[in-house]
Order: structure tokens, then C-alpha cells, then sequence
């Protein structure tokens, strides 16, 4: 009797450490980095390599580990039981239920559990081969079990379609998170940020507007044609033949001062023609990521911008689409512009009319919407579907914009604060 009492006891020891080991496991595989598994395993960590197989068969793993568990604890409780029973009679039952609830609960549900979050690569390491072995001697089982639990939800109307989060979204909430928790720089964050927003912005939320280019007629006298592309501020300028939309070549200012070289300064024997590179038309719809790639792919650097009806409509460069990821970049030849914001007071913005909504959103982090229009004046003429008159109030998307400055049909400046209200109304 003691030989037997002896065995089953050992045997619920050794159980009871099987049950530490798949709580451990279950914690550990489910908080590990799949990053931090994928680097191991190209470093040629063998675990990591038993890891992510085991994780690309997550459903089934996990499965295997919550069989092998309950398994294992009701096993525990019965022996348990029964040698209490034997000794005791049937008032050990109780006894023995409070004894073995507590040992499964500390020592082989919240110990082990607590450790893996705390060091979950240690013990999914740990445990990988003991996962491994059971989950290939325990899948006709799980898989069966889980065919009679998807049946059920299915009759049960419960088995819906997963949802699939996307790469570039769960980046996203891995930054969200980052910045609510402020373990990382906010501008490193911003940066991050705008490299996943490439693929969804378009060239004509970025490009410079035909209004503001500058561009030059290239039928104009040569000497005042080179006079001009020499004293902008400007490296590459289009020229343009008739009309300015109408955009024959551009001309970059060092291939200018290299012929210019050539002949000795004399300004009267440079071929423009020669000089001047072919045009690179881009439909305005294009990503920046796509474009980004183009540029480096073409190895250029500038590109004009037309409508899908060949209209021409602005210019996109590479610094352009670099400003989107790092932000303004300026150098010494770069005029010096006020900020097209103006904070008046702690909820109230002066903002030019030109200003883009997006660079207004990320300077401000603001969510004002960019479907629609480009500008903040274009958000308010497509809001309203009218010009605006100069001290008009407009009430929209939890903000009081009113107009302070027009110039003829153009907004130039306006009036923002931050308010609760986000129904659009006119206020006259």
C-alpha cells in the first residue's frame, strides 16, 4: 500500500510539472515577438525555428496545449481524490479539492504564467521541443475536437470570417501604442508614420500647384532666358513654348553653367535645345511610394504633373516626396517663409487658405478630411459648395473656421478654433 501510495504520488508530481509546463508555453508562444523569432531564426536558432513552425500552426498548437493541460489537471484531481477518499472516506473529497485547487491554481496556472510574461522568449525557448512532441502526438485529437467546435459555432451562426489586420495597420497600432506609452521619440514616430502613409497619398496632395510654378518662356530672348534660370533660387525650371501649360523641356542649372563653360561665357552660341532635358509627365493619381520608386529608378529627380485629360498640373520633385517622411528641409539658398500657421491662442489658428490639409493635420494632429480637397480653402468651397464672403462662419468637422482675408475669388487666410460641434453650419 505505501509502494502504490508512493508511485501515484510521484506520478501527480510529475503532472503537475506537465501542467506548469503547457501554462508556460501557452503565455510564452502567445507574447513572444514574432520579429524577435524571425531573428533568431536567420541568426540559425534551432528553437527558433520550432517556435515560428509552431506559431504558423498557432490553432493547433494552442489547441494542443489547452487538451494537454485539461488533461493533466482533471487527472491530478482524480488521483488526488482517491487516495484522499481512501484515507479519509468521503469526507476527504472536500479536503482534497481545496488542496489541489490551490496547488493547480499557484504552481501550475499563475506561476508559470507570470514568469512567461515576464520572459516569454526564455520560456517559449524553454519549452519548444515539449510543445513540439505533444502537439505531433496529440493532433488526430485536437483536430477532431476542433472540427466539433467549428461545427458548432457554424450551426450556431458564430463562425464569421476573421478579420485580417494588415501589415502597414498593425504598424500602425504598434506606433499609436509607442506614442501613448512615449518609449520612442515623437519625430522618430512621425517619421514612421509618414513612410506608411506613402503608399496611400497621391502626387496631387503634395505636387506644387501650376499657380505657384515658376517657368519660363522659351521663345524670349536667350540672353534674358539664361539671365533668369541663373539668378532662381531654383535648380531644374520648365520652359514652356506658347502658353505656360504647355511644357516643352526643363533645364537644369548645371548642365546651363557647364555650356556656358564650353563656350566661353557667350551666352549667344548655347543651344537651349541641347541643354534641356525631355519632360517627365506623371498622372496626379500616382503614390508617392510608387513615384518614389520611379524617381530612383530613372534616377531623376523632377517630375510635371498632369490630369487624366493631359492638363498640366502642377510639379512633384524628390524632395517633395523626402519632406513627407523627415519633414521640411531648407538649405541656404531657400527663401525664408513665414509659417503658413499662426497660433493666436491655445484653441484658436490663423491658417493661410493654400495651406494643404495634410500638412496641417500632421503639424497640428488634426484629422480634417483629404478626400475631397487638397487645401484648406478647397475643404471649405467643397463643404459649403460656394465661395465664401470675408467674415462668414462656417461651423464643421469639430471646428468654427470663419474667413478673415480674400483675394478676389481666392481665400487667403483663416480663422480656425478647435471646438466640440461637429455639424456643418453657416453662422451669418
Amino acid at each position: 500500500m505505501d509502494w502504490l501510495l508512493v508511485s501515484v504520488l510521484s506520478i501527480i508530481f510529475v503532472l503537475l510539472i506537465l501542467s506548469f509546463l503547457f501554462s508556460g508555453a501557452e503565455i510564452g508562444l502567445t507574447s513572444i515577438s514574432r520579429s524577435r523569432v524571425n531573428k533568431l531564426k536567420l541568426d540559425g536558432n534551432k528553437k527558433a525555428k520550432i517556435i515560428d513552425h509552431l506559431l504558423n500552426r498557432k490553432e493547433l498548437t494552442i489547441g494542443t496545449i489547452l487538451l494537454g493541460n485539461t488533461i493533466i489537471n482533471i487527472t491530478c484531481s482524480a488521483l488526488f481524490t482517491a487516495i484522499f477518499i481512501n484515507f479519509l472516506g468521503s469526507e476527504g473529497i472536500f479536503l482534497s479539492t481545496i488542496i489541489m485547487t490551490f496547488c493547480i491554481l499557484l504552481f501550475c496556472e499563475v506561476l508559470p504564467k507570470t514568469y512567461a510574461i515576464q520572459n516569454p522568449e526564455k520560456f517559449a525557448s524553454f519549452s519548444a521541443y515539449f510543445v513540439l512532441f505533444f502537439v505531433k502526438i496529440l493532433s488526430p485529437l485536437t483536430l477532431g475536437i476542433q472540427f466539433i467546435v467549428n461545427l458548432i459555432l457554424r450551426l450556431c451562426g458564430l463562425n464569421k470570417n476573421k478579420e485580417v489586420i494588415s501589415a502597414a495597420d498593425a504598424m500602425r497600432n504598434m506606433i499609436t501604442l509607442h506614442r501613448s506609452e512615449g518609449t520612442m521619440l515623437q519625430q522618430d514616430l512621425d517619421m514612421l508614420s509618414s513612410i506608411l502613409d506613402l503608399a496611400e497619398t497621391e502626387i496631387s496632395q503634395i505636387m506644387t500647384h501650376r499657380r505657384n510654378l515658376f517657368s519660363i518662356d522659351i521663345n524670349q530672348d536667350k540672353e534674358e532666358l539664361i539671365r533668369k534660370v541663373l539668378t532662381s533660387s531654383h535648380s531644374r525650371i520648365p520652359l514652356w513654348q506658347k502658353e505656360p501649360e504647355d511644357v516643352v523641356g526643363v533645364i537644369h542649372v548645371k548642365n546651363l553653367i557647364n555650356a556656358l563653360r564650353e563656350k566661353n561665357n557667350k551666352t549667344e552660341e548655347v543651344d537651349i535645345t541641347q541643354v534641356m532635358s525631355k519632360p517627365w509627365f506623371i498622372p496626379e493619381s500616382t503614390p508617392l511610394s510608387v513615384q518614389l520608386h520611379n524617381f530612383r529608378k530613372k534616377r531623376k529627380h523632377f517630375a510635371l504633373v498632369i490630369d487624366e485629360y493631359g492638363a498640366l498640373q502642377g510639379i512633384v520633385t524628390l524632395e517633395d516626396i523626402l519632406e513627407e517622411i523627415v519633414g521640411e528641409i531648407s538649405d541656404e539658398h531657400d527663401l525664408i517663409t513665414e509659417n503658413f500657421i499662426k497660433q493666436i491662442s491655445d484653441n484658436v489658428y490663423h491658417i493661410e487658405g493654400k495651406s494643404t490639409i495634410r500638412d496641417i493635420n500632421r503639424q497640428l494632429h488634426w484629422d480634417l478630411p483629404s478626400e475631397e480637397a487638397t487645401t484648406l480653402a478647397g475643404m471649405i468651397v467643397n463643404e459649403i459648395e460656394r465661395i465664401p464672403d470675408e467674415g462668414e462662419e462656417f461651423s464643421m468637422y469639430g471646428f468654427r473656421f470663419r474667413i478673415l482675408k480674400k483675394d478676389k475669388n481666392t481665400i487667403t487666410v483663416i480663422e480656425v478654433q478647435v471646438k466640440t460641434d461637429n455639424t456643418v453650419t453657416a453662422i451669418n
